[in-house]
């Protein structure tokens, strides 16, 4: 065994390190469950973005909202809470797309044989 090997331990076939039951699904999957659709989410996606905090925490507190409601709700008000935009940019991210990204590459390169003695030179200027 080499170093970097030696504090390996091989899985078994009941180790609790494996995940049996896969990767969780995304929370649109999971909506598809409840008969949404795609524009259905994407248009309460917008329109939530634009309430305050009083109407986001009076649809959340509503027992008649429904799922897709209360979960962007909660998410809007915990990303706020925390200080954070990342549920605010992911939520946009799903409505309207990221924004397009370019860059622009620009490369020159040249390459210089040297051939070490006469004999190679001649054989390379014949190529």
């Amino acid at each position: 065994m080499n170093a970097g090997t030696k504090n390996l331990v091989p899985f078994t076939k009941d180790d609790p390190r494996i995940n049996r039951k896969g990767r969780p699904r995304k929370e649109i999957s999971l909506l598809k469950v409840y008969g949404y659709n795609k524009q259905e989410i994407t248009d309460c996606i917008l329109v939530m973005m634009s309430l305050t905090l009083e109407e986001l925490k009076a649809i959340f507190d509503n027992p008649n909202a429904t799922i897709l409601e209360k979960m962007i709700a909660n998410a809007l008000f915990t990303s706020l809470k925390k200080g954070s935009f990342f549920a605010g940019e992911l939520l946009l991210n799903r409505a309207i797309g990221t924004p397009q990204q370019t860059s622009e590459v620009n490369m020159t390169a040249s390459i210089q044989v040297l051939a070490p003695d006469g004999e190679t030179a001649d054989l390379i200027n014949k190529l």
